[in-house]
């Protein structure tokens, strides 16, 4: 699966926003609220980890059972599939 290069991450505070941008300004309309678990979800994605990789890192990081890390992580990059934010396999 590949992340929609069209999309960066701002960091505001302790707020994480993912934000769209065109060549020549930031979209402030496309503005989505990431949570910590959305972050790493959408970090692991931009470093083409793999859902199994990804699922690794947040079992390490909460404390989660790997079947519900990865359950949660399929739905959470369903979405951004829906978006357009992520796309491919």
């Amino acid at each position: 699966m590949k992340f929609n290069t069209d999309y960066v991450i701002k960091k505001v505070g302790d707020e994480a926003l993912l934000v769209r941008q065109s060549k020549k300004s930031v979209d402030y309309s496309k503005v989505i609220t990431l949570n910590p678990t959305s972050l790493l979800i959408v970090e692991g994605v931009m470093n083409n980890l793999s859902i199994d990789d990804i699922t690794e890192k947040m079992v390490a990081e909460y404390d989660v059972s790997k079947e519900k890390a990865k359950q949660d992580i399929i739905v959470t990059i369903n979405q951004l599939k829906t978006l357009n934010i992520v796309y491919g396999d």
